[in-house]
């Protein structure tokens, strides 16, 4: 028996609609960068293959065409996805004991490099609107800097899941007039760069540092990703050092190759292929019941990434987790996401008008639908008191605990919802009520809790 094996080639048989990552959507823009024998180019380092660890050749080479293409003043190769990146890029900027003013709104590798470092966060929740998260403000990052000059920098996550920015610029302009350094998680940006109809880049903002996830939204294989140095105040031999440490030593080829291939591809070809895709959404608007321009200024909100799809089901009898339920059941239909409200679709170059026309189709069709149940409202990324460092937190004696007892204690473990991986709890925060309720309702809905003991109990922090 071979199951994974075999699951995936049933899976690939389905020949499902994708509006999912990864990006390539099952190769159909690769052309002639697919070839039959793909397995032979699976290799490792040899002596004309090159080390992604100290290039000096082809990768070095594609490194520093990305790095052109991106508009970085060092571009690294990431097989590890962002996650990756991401660990490199705090652990590169301080030391222990240091603090950093995050984003509560991160990914919870965010949290994971918090704790690998030992650095202690600064927590700045951005503002909700219509059960979205929006993006940290200015004047929030702002004041958290008056209120703690002995920062290092600030750490920020834009676009969110849903393709909302942050105003990076703004922030930006702040963080280096107080002498910080800004780094961005732009994961789901890897395509801003080529269209002037998308977001501004973290680089062109003004961010020190990015990552991006190459597979979440161009023709590239999954965990593949881009760390981009985007100023002087960031050492370059530091943090090659660092990714020597998060990545292995043994790097795919196949996704180095699929990052160089991606970035060709997007240069040459993808300011078209945009504008016929950002053209077919519009369309697609226009019919469906979709988020829009009328989210821009609010919560923080400063521009929105056109090629995220997300369908807004507030007033209608039915949730996103049902609907999205049905457009894979009945349609073979996968979206990205769907929580209580919303329904969210990844779509990039490689979506063709066929999968719009079905998709169109089976929206239509949902009409006429009688919806089976309806979720509670509860609100997203409930606040919390940070108690104790995640890293002491993490690091101290434990205990399990049921959801409601653990009411009041400091959580030991990051707690999520998969997708997108946002923490509902982070190690060293207080566990409220509203945290429990979400985390209910989720599991209730059907969604992957992350971070639970084996026992699906909480993991806190015991007495002393």
């Amino acid at each position: 028996m071979f199951p994974l094996y075999e699951m995936l080639v049933a899976h690939a048989q389905k020949q499902g609609t994708s509006f999912h990552m990864p990006g390539h959507k099952a190769g159909r823009g690769l052309g002639d960068f697919s070839p039959h024998d793909l397995l032979a180019l699976d290799t490792t380092e040899l002596h004309d293959t090159d080390n992604l660890h100290a290039p000096t050749g082809a990768i070095k080479q594609a490194q520093e065409l990305a790095a052109k293409a991106f508009g970085a003043r060092h571009t690294f190769f990431l097989t590890g996805g962002s996650t990756a990146g991401i660990l490199a890029m705090l652990a590169a900027v301080t030391k222990p004991n240091d603090r950093f003013i995050v984003d509560r709104n991160c990914h919870s590798a965010v949290i994971n490099a918090l704790i690998l470092s030992r650095v202690q966060p600064i927590f700045v929740y951005p503002p909700l609107v219509n059960d979205l998260v929006g993006g940290v403000t200015v004047d929030g990052v702002a004041q958290a800097l008056r209120e703690n000059p002995d920062v290092v920098g600030v750490f920020l996550t834009s676009p969110t899941y849903y393709g909302l920015s942050a105003d990076i610029k703004g922030i930006a302009d702040i963080v280096h007039q107080a002498g910080k350094i800004l780094l961005v998680d732009e994961a789901h940006g890897a395509h801003f760069a080529f269209h002037d109809d998308l977001p501004m880049t973290a680089l062109s903002a003004g961010a020190d540092m990015c990552v991006q996830s190459a597979h979440k939204t161009l023709p590239a294989l999954t965990q593949s990703a881009y760390l981009h140095i985007g100023s002087d105040k960031i050492d370059k031999q530091q943090v090659q050092t660092m990714l020597q440490m998060f990545q292995s030593s043994s790097p795919s080829f196949l996704l180095m190759a699929y990052l160089d291939v991606a970035r060709h591809i997007l240069s040459t070809t993808g300011q078209q292929k945009l504008t016929y895709l950002l053209q077919r959404l519009k369309q697609l608007r226009a019919v469906l019941p979709c988020v829009d321009e009328h989210l821009l200024g609010q919560a923080g909100i400063s521009q929105m990434d056109w090629t995220r799809l997300v369908l807004d089901l507030d007033g209608l009898p039915t949730t996103g987790v049902e609907v999205a339920e049905i457009l894979s059941k009945k349609h073979n239909i996968q979206v990205e996401m769907a929580d209580r409200r919303y329904v969210m679709l990844i779509t990039t170059i490689d979506n063709t008008d066929a999968d719009f026309d079905k998709l169109l189709h089976a929206m239509q069709a949902l009409a006429s639908h009688q919806p089976q149940k309806k979720a509670c409202k509860v609100s997203q990324l409930p606040q919390a008191t940070l108690l104790m460092s995640p890293s002491d937190a993490f690091h101290a004696k434990t205990r399990e605990m049921s959801m409601h007892e653990a009411v009041g204690q400091i959580a030991a473990r990051t707690v999520s919802c998969f997708p997108p991986c946002v923490p509902v709890l982070c190690p060293g925060e207080c566990i409220t009520a509203q945290a429990v309720a979400y985390l209910q309702q989720m599991q209730t809905s059907g969604s992957s809790i992350l971070g639970l003991s084996a026992q699906e109990q909480l993991v806190v922090v015991a007495p002393l």
